[in-house]
Parts: structure tokens; sequence; C-alpha cells
């Protein structure tokens, strides 16, 4: 760009302050906007799994996937016999 003179030159190769102030204020307005968003989401996906502890206390979910851990161990050790009689 061509300017008429060195002030206007100095004009066009600096940034306006304001505007630039305005381009932050702008930023940590959408940061702070996303962050409460994110935070909403995750507050209620907590909310959704204490519901469902309530409706099905933990020591049941736990008791369950014990049972199939336990489960899954009986037919390794069944495996492995096999394999070791063949």
């Amino acid at each position: 760009q061509r300017a008429p003179t060195p002030s206007a030159a100095a004009e066009l190769a600096v940034p306006d302050r304001e505007e630039q102030w305005n381009i932050l204020q702008n930023l940590q307005q959408n940061i702070s906007e996303n962050m409460q968003k994110r935070l909403k989401l995750c507050y209620n996906e907590l909310e959704q799994y204490n519901l469902a502890l309530e409706r099905k206390p933990a020591h049941h979910i736990w008791k369950r996937d014990f049972d199939q851990l336990e489960q899954a161990g009986q037919t390794l050790q069944i495996q492995i016999q096999r394999r070791m009689q063949a």
C-alpha cells in the first residue's frame, strides 16, 4: 500500500489499539463461554452417572463385573488345561 505522508504510513502499518483490544475482549468472552459450556456438559454427564448409580448401586455393578471376570478366568483355566492335555 501507498500512503500520502509518513504519518499516514505509520497509521497503516500499526494496528489500531482499540480494535486489537476489542478483538482480545471478544476472544476472552468466547473462551469464557466455551469453558462454561464444557463445564455444564461435564456436570450433566456427572449427574447422569450419579442417577445411574442411584438406580443401581455401585456394589451391584462391581459384583456383575466381578462375576463376569471370574467366569472368564474359569473359562481360561479350562482352555489351558485342555491345551496342556492335548
